[in-house]
């Protein structure tokens, strides 16, 4: 992938209202992306397209968040980082499966995880 173009105008989308000094650099929010979608990417890589139904995605979620506050208890700052980008692109997986589903596609797996989860 290449970003060449950024993936949405920061600057143009920016909130105008809010207090000075309270944005996020350009920048910053375009490394944090990319970071991010590379790791969804990674992720894609290594376990393919997951469908997972709510409760499980909710327990990959958490086990991400746990190692964040491992990491910071551990006094590993870039690590913490990793950790927290890894969050952000299970959470994103997860928007991703429930989004696929809605909209129709693959719709028999995401159902059948749910009726499993509820018994």
């Amino acid at each position: 992938m290449t970003w060449d173009k950024p993936l949405i105008d920061i600057e143009r989308n920016r909130d105008s209202s809010a207090p000075e000094g309270t944005h996020v650099p350009p920048d910053v929010m375009r490394r944090v992306i990319i970071d991010v979608v590379l790791e969804r990417e990674s992720q894609d890589r290594k376990w393919g397209v997951q469908d997972h139904g709510p409760s499980k995605w909710g327990m990959i979620l958490q086990e991400e968040v746990g190692e964040v506050a491992k990491a910071w208890l551990e006094d590993d700052i870039d690590g913490y980082r990793a950790e927290l980008v890894q969050v952000a692109a299970v959470a994103i997986a997860t928007i991703e499966c429930f989004d696929r589903h809605r909209a129709g596609q693959e719709t028999e797996p995401l159902l059948a995880a749910i009726a499993a989860e509820r018994g």
